[in-house]
C-alpha cells in the first residue's frame, strides 16, 4: 500500500478536495483506496456522508489496543470527529505518539493499493503522525500569498519527519489549485511557487486545477466529482493530474 499524505498549513487552498478528487480518480482507474479524514473540522467527512462509524480519533487513539482497524473503515473510509482535536494534548506526553497511525496501518496494509491521508490547516501531532506513516507527501495550495506562505512550513515539517521518524519520506511536489491563468498576478505568484519548489528540489505538477463551480454543487450533493458531473474541467484536470503522479511514482 502507497501512502500520500495531502498537506497544508494554510485552510482554503484545496486540500480537502484534492485529496477526495485523487482518492476517487484513483478508484476510477481500478485502484483500491483507503481514504482517511485526520481534520477535526471533519470537511472531507462532511462530503463522503460517512456516519454512525468508529472515528480516527478512536484509531490514533493508543487507549483502544483491542481496535480492529477494518471496524473502523466504512465504504473505504475512516471518518473524524471534533475531539480528534484534543488528541494533541491527550498524547503529548506519549512515548512513540509519531507512530501511532503507522501502527494501525500495519494491519490492513495489503488490503489496499493506496491509502489517502487529509490533515488539518496547522502542523500538529495529527499530521506528523501522517507523516511518518507516508510514502509521500503532496502539497497543494492556490495562486495566493497565503497558500505560498504555507509551502515553506510543510517543507521544513518533511525534513525534520525524515531526519527523525520517517527516512522513505518524499515530497511529491507541489499542486496548483483555483487556478486562473488569466490572470497576471496568478502568474507571477506561479512563477514564484515555482522557484520555491526548485529551492527545495521538488516540482510543480504540469497539471493545475483550475476554479470550478461544478466541484463546490457535488461536494453539497456528496458526490464525487466523477459521478456528478464527469467532463466538468473538475473532473478533467484531476483525471490528468492523477495520471501525472502515477507516472512520478511509477504506476
Amino acid at each position: 500500500m502507497r501512502t500520500i499524505t495531502i498537506a497544508q498549513t494554510k485552510g482554503g487552498v484545496g486540500k480537502t478536495t484534492t485529496a477526495h478528487c485523487l482518492a476517487s480518480a484513483l478508484k476510477n482507474k481500478g485502484y483500491k483506496v483507503l481514504l482517511i479524514d485526520l481534520d477535526p473540522q471533519a470537511s472531507l467527512t462532511s462530503i463522503v456522508d460517512i456516519k454512525d462509524t468508529i472515528s480516527s480519533y478512536d484509531v490514533i487513539n493508543p487507549d483502544n489496543e483491542e481496535l480492529i482497524l477494518k471496524d473502523a473503515i466504512k465504504h473505504d473510509f475512516i471518518k473524524s470527529v471534533e475531539k480528534l482535536g484534543k488528541l494533541s494534548n491527550e498524547i503529548a506526553s506519549m512515548t512513540g505518539r509519531e507512530y501511532f497511525l503507522k501502527e494501525r496501518l500495519k494491519t490492513i496494509s495489503k488490503l489496499y493499493d493506496f491509502c489517502i491521508i487529509d490533515t488539518p490547516p496547522q502542523q500538529s501531532i495529527l499530521t506528523t503522525n501522517a507523516l511518518t506513516t507516508s510514502d509521500y507527501v503532496l502539497i497543494p495550495t492556490s495562486s495566493s500569498y497565503l497558500g505560498i506562505e504555507g509551502i515553506d512550513k510543510i517543507f521544513k515539517a518533511c525534513k525534520e519527519i525524515k531526519k527523525y521518524c520517517n527516512s522513505k519520506l518524499n515530497v511529491l511536489g507541489i499542486l496548483l489549485t483555483q487556478y486562473h491563468a488569466n490572470k497576471t498576478l496568478e502568474k507571477a505568484l506561479q512563477e514564484e511557487i515555482i522557484n520555491i519548489a526548485q529551492s527545495y528540489n521538488t516540482i510543480v505538477f504540469k497539471t493545475t486545477i483550475r476554479e470550478n463551480i461544478k466541484m463546490g454543487e457535488s461536494q453539497i450533493l456528496h458526490q464525487t466529482i466523477y459521478d456528478y458531473d464527469k467532463k466538468s474541467n473538475g473532473a478533467n484536470d484531476y483525471l490528468t493530474f492523477t495520471n501525472e503522479l502515477l507516472n512520478i511514482i511509477g504506476e
